[in-house]
């Protein structure tokens, strides 16, 4: 009951006895009455903390003070927050260790610098992985504080836990994008780095491999020149694939997209892989029938799949598959959002798959480096220049390996406009490589000049050569006359080719231009694509090459005069 004093309301707790005469008839009643004001208002106030810890979104565990070691304490409170979040029901958790939340991910560490506070009776912050009952794992940040008696003597733990699992995933998207940051750094670095030589190296190999190609059948007499000369134009091609290859990682190579076939290309590579490798690999294909066609540089598509080939064969020494695979997809955001730069589309995937040796986990995220390779004799470029030539065509690519199991190369390149039509594949070269007419060439270093002159004039071309661009117009200015504009698109000077290139438009319209280079600099290429209408011969060049190209070029001006 309640009653008033001093105007303040007190809670009574009030006890009758009937007290009774000898005969047993009612004599009289005994009330006590006791003031349990303070104890009913303790009892709200437990009700209400109860209440407020069961509403809580963090956890809160009272434990046992022993045993610290195994089996570990028990769990004498939990409020509904611990069973809202694993899945485990109050009865399934009051009476046994906080232990059996954990699993194989929750760090030994962790757990040992607990135990050492709590062996202590200290207070401990800390971070773990527990396990859901499901078996999901999920990020705690807890906080356990000892409970003592009157004596000082630690009684109890308490725990108060809070679900990390968002913030953690958080911090690793973060440092996932610091990684992509670093990793594309990197890739400007190398991008500058082989930028800033590429172009020099380019010009030495020109010359290098443009000299020794003929060497080998003019000293066929002499079996000893001639094996050395084959040597040395073997060396200039190796370190031209090389420079290449550095420029496809960097994203720097000048790219000529066109609508692709990819099942075309597979196919075509068909009967030189089929002569090249040996019986014990067996080839399978897999293409989609219907597969889209794709916007990329089909010469770079196929000396991709075949990088691939080359490695995939080296992880089979016993022999194996070698399977090739096609099939249209589409990214969809959740795919973009855990895979660096890729956009949600339309893709066509072309797969390389061998059933070799696989990829140790440890090399799994490396196998993209340049220059690392668990091959003895290996560049460590080959998987570098797929994955440039992915990102650089606006793809991607994937890697799933197992030890023992072989290994799955997925290139993902964006599908074609529907509008557009693949290109048909360029014509055999024509066996007359000889040219006629008048060439004018524009190269600063004097080493390739003299030999793209000594090149020219042996194909049967006419030639007028200049340094620079300012040289180049005195001759234009002259009245000289010529039929083809080849010029280095990197010259000192002040005028770079395609500035040449648009005065000598203005002074004899209609003049082809064919532009050469190691390194481009973006004076052409634009979003990694060559631009439309442009003619660039790369460097280092062979005369074959040169001379397929001064043919095109050539036969596309005469086209255009008579249309």
């Amino acid at each position: 009951m309640e009653n008033a004093k001093d105007g303040r309301r007190l809670t009574v707790e009030c006890h009758w006895t009937l007290m009774k005469a000898e005969d047993g008839a009612p004599k009289s009643i005994l009330a006590i009455n006791r003031d349990v004001t303070e104890l009913r208002n303790s009892e709200k106030q437990l009700r209400l903390l109860e209440n407020a810890i069961a509403r809580l979104n963090d956890i809160v565990i009272i434990t046992e003070a022993e045993p610290i070691d195994e089996p570990g304490p028990r769990i004498l409170f939990c409020n509904d927050a611990l069973s809202r979040l694993t899945g485990y029901p109050p009865e399934e958790l009051i009476g046994h260790s906080p232990r059996r939340l954990q699993g194989a991910q929750t760090s030994r560490v962790e757990l040992d610098r607990i135990r050492q506070a709590l062996q202590s009776a200290q207070p401990i912050h800390a971070e773990l992985i527990n396990y859901k009952r499901s078996g999901e794992p999920y990020w705690l940040e807890l906080d356990i504080v000892p409970l003592a008696d009157a004596e000082g003597r630690c009684t109890h733990f308490v725990s108060v836990q809070r679900d990390v699992t968002e913030r953690k995933r958080s911090e690793e998207r973060l440092r996932e994008s610091e990684a992509r940051l670093m990793q594309s750094q990197k890739l400007e670095s190398i991008g500058q780095l082989t930028g800033g030589i590429a172009h020099d190296f380019n010009n030495l190999l020109t010359v290098i491999i443009g000299s020794t190609e003929s060497l080998p059948e003019q000293l066929a007499s002499n079996p000893r020149l001639s094996d050395l000369a084959q040597m040395a134009k073997s060396a200039g091609e190796r370190g031209a694939e090389l420079t290449n290859r550095l420029l496809a990682f960097a994203r720097k190579q000048a790219l000529e997209p066109r609508p692709t076939q990819p099942w075309a290309i597979v196919q075509d590579m068909m009967p030189l892989l089929r002569r090249t490798l040996p019986e014990t690999v067996r080839i399978e294909t897999a293409p989609d029938d219907d597969t889209w066609p794709i916007f990329v540089d089909p010469g770079q598509l196929e000396s991709a799949l075949l990088n691939l080939c080359i490695n995939a064969l080296d992880a089979m020494p016993q022999g194996g598959a070698l399977l090739f695979e096609t099939a249209n997809t589409f990214l969809d955001q959740a795919y973009c959002d855990s895979n660096a730069e890729v956009r949600p589309g339309e893709y066509v995937m072309v797969a390389v798959a061998d059933t070799g040796v696989g990829i140790a986990p440890q090399d799994l995220a490396r196998v993209f480096d340049p220059f690392f390779t668990t091959k003895r004799d290996g560049t460590g470029l080959g998987l570098s220049m797929v994955y440039g030539f992915a990102k650089q065509s606006g793809g991607h690519v994937k890697v799933y390996s197992e030890r023992g199991m072989g290994t799955v190369v997925k290139l993902y390149l964006p599908r074609a406009e529907p509008t557009e039509s693949p290109a048909a594949r360029g014509a055999p070269a024509e066996a007359d490589l000889r040219g006629q007419g008048v060439i004018l060439l524009v190269e600063d270093d004097d080493l390739v000049r003299n030999h793209a002159v000594r090149a020219l004039e042996e194909m049967g071309y006419s030639v007028l050569h200049a340094a620079n661009g300012a040289q180049a117009l005195q001759i234009v200015r002259g009245g000289a006359s010529f039929d083809l504009l080849f010029t280095d698109v990197v010259m000192p000077g002040g005028m770079n080719g395609p500035q040449l290139a648009a005065e000598v438009a203005t002074l004899r319209p209609g003049v082809p231009v064919l532009f050469t280079s190691g390194y481009t600099e973006n004076a052409i290429v634009h979003h990694n694509r060559v631009d439309a209408g442009v003619h660039l011969l790369h460097k280092p060049y062979t005369r074959r090459k040169l001379a397929e190209m001064l043919r095109r070029v050539l036969r596309s001006a005469g086209e255009k005069r008579r249309q």
